[in-house]
C-alpha cells in the first residue's frame, strides 16, 4: 500500500516518526514538496501511483494575502481534491488545527474545510475526543458521516531528540543558577501562544529565586509579538530570552534546565509542544483548552482555568509546592505507555485500509 503525505514539514518530527513506523507495517509513505498547489490534473500520472493522499496542514493551499486570493486558492484546492476522488485516490485528512493560526480569512477557510470534511475526505484523523466534537460542530459534519472521524493519539518524541544532558550541565550551558526555579516557554512565538500574558503573570509574582526562560523563533507574521514583549522584558534580570530558532540538538539543554514548562496558549486543538515537554519528563502548566485534559492531569502538572484572569499566576505559584520531578516522571511514563508510535502506526494503517 502506497501513500503520499502532503504537505511535508521537515522541521516537525511528527511526520518523520509516522513514516518510519508505518514502513515497518509495509506502508510505503512518500512525501510531497508541494505546499502551495496540488496541480493534480497536470501531475495525474504521479498521483495515480498512490492508493491515498494523506493531508496534514491545509492552510498553505487555502490562505492567501487577502480575501480574493484565499477564495481563489481554496477553490483550486477543492477542485484538485475532487479530481483525486475521481481518480479513486483516497483522501485521508489529519486535522491538526481547526483554522489557521494567524486567523486570516477564517470564514472562507471554514466554509471550504467543511466541504472537505463532509464530501471529499474519505477518512479524518484527530488526536482527541474533544477535537472530534469540535470538527463535527465547526464543519457541520452530519451524524451519518461521523463514522469517518478516527481518534488516534499524537505520538511521543521520546526517541527522536537527544536527551543525554543532565540538569546541572544544561544550566551551566545556559548560564542559569543551580538554585533558581526555572519556568520555560519553548516553541515558535505567535500571538495565540500567550507569551505576553506569561511575561505579565510572571512579573506580578516578583520572585527573586525564579527565572522565566523564553526560547523560540518569532515568525515574520508575528513580529509585533516580539516588539510588544520588549518593554516588559527590558531591565528584568529574571526573564531570559532567545528569540531565534533552537536547533534540535540544543532542545535538550533548554528542557533539561527547566523545572516546569509553561504553555499559556489562548487557543489549542493539538499541541506538539505539550507532547515534547512530557516526552522530556517535564511537569507542565497549561490551560484547559482543546485536547489538553485528555493528555495531562494533576499528576503531571497544573491545568488551569483559561477563563480566569490571574489563573496562570496562581498556577505558577502553586507548582512551587509540588514535586515537579515526580510529575515529570509520571508524564514520561504516560508518553511511553500510551503514546508510542508502534500503536499509533498500526491504528493509522487501519484508517488507510478503510473505504
Amino acid at each position: 500500500m502506497a501513500g503520499l503525505i502532503i504537505p511535508y514539514s521537515p522541521v516537525n518530527p511528527y511526520q518523520a516518526e509516522l513514516i518510519k513506523n508505518l514502513a515497518k507495517l509495509n506502508i510505503d509513505l512518500r512525501v510531497s514538496k508541494r505546499n502551495k498547489r496540488l496541480s493534480v490534473f497536470k501531475n495525474r500520472k504521479v498521483y495515480q501511483k498512490y492508493d491515498f493522499v494523506h493531508l496534514h496542514w491545509t492552510h498553505s493551499f487555502m490562505i492567501g494575502e487577502d480575501r480574493l486570493s484565499s477564495l481563489r486558492k481554496s477553490i483550486t484546492f477543492i477542485i484538485d481534491l475532487f479530481l483525486l476522488r475521481i481518480m479513486k485516490v483516497k483522501i485521508i485528512w489529519t486535522v491538526h488545527n481547526l483554522t489557521n493560526h494567524d486567523k486570516r480569512n477564517v470564514k472562507i477557510e471554514k466554509f471550504f474545510l467543511s466541504i472537505i470534511a463532509r464530501y471529499l475526505a474519505n477518512q479524518i484523523i484527530v488526536h482527541g475526543k474533544s477535537i472530534a466534537v469540535d470538527i463535527k460542530r465547526l464543519y457541520k459534519i452530519p451524524a451519518k458521516k461521523s463514522s469517518k472521524i478516527n481518534i488516534i493519539p499524537h505520538g511521543n518524541y521520546k526517541d527522536y531528540y537527544r536527551n543525554q544532558v543532565g540538569k546541572e550541565a544544561a544550566r551551566k550551558f545556559l548560564s542559569l543558577d543551580r538554585s533558581d526555579f526555572v519556568y520555560l516557554f519553548l516553541g515558535l512565538i505567535r500571538d495565540y501562544k500567550g507569551v505576553g500574558y506569561l511575561v505579565d503573570q510572571f512579573t506580578k509574582m516578583n520572585l527573586k529565586d525564579a527565572k522565566l526562560l523564553i526560547a523560540g523563533m518569532v515568525l515574520p507574521s508575528n513580529k509585533s509579538a516580539e516588539g510588544s514583549l520588549s518593554p516588559s522584558i527590558e531591565g528584568s534580570e529574571n526573564i531570559i530570552t532567545s528569540f531565534s530558532y533552537i536547533p534540535d540538538d540544543l532542545l535538550q539543554y533548554y528542557l533539561n534546565a527547566a523545572d516546569v514548562v509553561v504553555l499559556p496558549y489562548t487557543s489549542i486543538s493539538t499541541s506538539g509542544s505539550l507532547i515534547l515537554a512530557m516526552s522530556f519528563n517535564k511537569a507542565v502548566i497549561i490551560p484547559d483548552l482543546g485536547f489538553v485534559s485528555e493528555v495531562i492531569d494533576s499528576k503531571g502538572g497544573i491545568v488551569y482555568d483559561s477563563t480566569r484572569e490571574n489563573a496562570l499566576e496562581e498556577a505558577m505559584k502553586e507548582i512551587r509546592n509540588k514535586d515537579v520531578h515526580e510529575m515529570g516522571i509520571n508524564n514520561g511514563h504516560l508518553m511511553e505507555n500510551l503514546y508510542g508510535w508502534k500503536k499509533i502506526a498500526y491504528k493509522t494503517k487501519l484508517v488507510y485500509q478503510k473505504n
